[in-house]
């Protein structure tokens, strides 16, 4: 995903999506007046489109609320910055672009060393919008009114947002956060371990198993979720043993397009129930905050320890659907696979 300026070609793209019922729903009394806004580039404010893959899927506003025009935001210090942001249509709600959108607009107000924190005004009857900004790490400041919205003020501050940086989800014994770099030494041992590989095509070599982390960052930045890593909370000695995440498979099959829960782990973190403790976790997330309408999971036949974490963390299995995996060959031992799912 990237974030790049709005201009003059994309008003009847603007203006579709701002006649959008969700979109009217969140923001009922603005008029954007796209034809002489998007003619004018002043420097307190950055409007932006959000793409996927070369894609529109939704619009960015950052401003100085010191310095703009109209005064919407009252008397402010210099160091603030104010967001507005939407996904433009329905059917990209609930894949996780709104969040990816936020960070990457967050990321770039931060990216300026003077400003100390960010305002959002989500109406105050939008509960769905605040708990997402929560879930980002804004606080509730207060109730206001502008004009004809009632809304609630959030604030987001550039320390808690560094420290909340790299954790996407906390349980009793794990965290799952952003990748690192020193996470591909260990990363490459794991993939390179007989045992772990058991059910999978091979083992990975060391640049085999760096090109594939490298395949899950950048993915990542283009789904906004991903295979994060995994450490364990009450083993300081193992800060990295595996992955827990989410990924959206890229064969073709009669389930796809879809959205998976995996993981892969250090043997030596295996038998104790960490894959299980994860991915239940993981997938309430998907489910109740993503808002994934379903989530699946998939292995071979023979792979009962995945299909048991598979199981107890509610998934179910219709034997009709098992499957042979595209990506591998005719004759493969492991094609034949079985499907989980979990709907919401």
């Amino acid at each position: 995903m990237r974030l790049r300026p709005a201009t003059f070609d994309d008003l009847a793209l603007l203006r579709h999506w701002d006649e959008q019922a969700h979109v009217v729903a969140s923001d009922p009394n603005d008029d954007w007046e796209w034809e002489s806004e998007l003619a004018r580039d002043p420097d307190w404010r950055e409007q932006l489109v959000a793409e996927v893959a070369g894609r529109a899927i939704g619009f960015v506003q950052i401003i100085d609320p010191a310095r703009e025009e109209s005064h919407y935001w009252g008397e402010c210090p210099a160091n603030l910055r104010a967001i507005d942001v939407w996904i433009g249509d329905e059917a990209d709600l609930g894949r996780g672009y709104g969040t990816r959108i936020m960070e990457l607009a967050i990321e770039r107000c931060f990216a300026e060393p003077g400003v100390e924190a960010i305002l959002i005004d989500p109406l105050e009857s939008n509960l769905r919008a605040r708990k997402f900004y929560e879930r980002l790490g804004f606080r509730f400041v207060e109730r206001r009114r502008f004009n004809e919205d009632d809304c609630a003020v959030y604030r987001l501050e550039r320390r808690d947002w560094r420290l909340r940086g790299e954790t996407i989800l906390q349980t009793p014994r794990l965290r799952l956060r952003a990748w690192r770099d020193e996470d591909l030494a260990p990363f490459a041992a794991i993939n390179a371990d007989p045992e772990v590989a058991r059910y999978l095509p091979s083992t990975l070599n060391r640049d085999e198993s760096d090109a594939f982390a490298e395949r899950i960052r950048a993915r990542m930045d283009e789904d906004g979720f991903g295979f994060w890593a995994a450490e364990r909370l009450d083993h300081p000695a193992s800060p990295f043993i595996g992955f827990i995440g989410l990924s959206r498979p890229r064969f073709e099959a009669d389930f796809t397009p879809c959205v998976e829960i995996g993981w892969r782990l250090d043997r030596a973190h295996w038998g104790i129930g960490l894959a299980s403790e994860g991915a239940q976790a993981l997938l309430h997330c998907a489910l109740t905050e993503l808002r994934l309408s379903e989530v699946v999971a998939f292995s071979a036949v023979e792979n009962l320890a995945s299909r048991r974490v598979m199981e107890k963390i509610g998934m179910q299995r219709d034997p009709a659907e098992d499957f042979d995996h595209p990506s591998l060959p005719p004759g493969h031992p492991l094609k034949r696979h079985v499907l989980y799912r979990k709907r919401r």
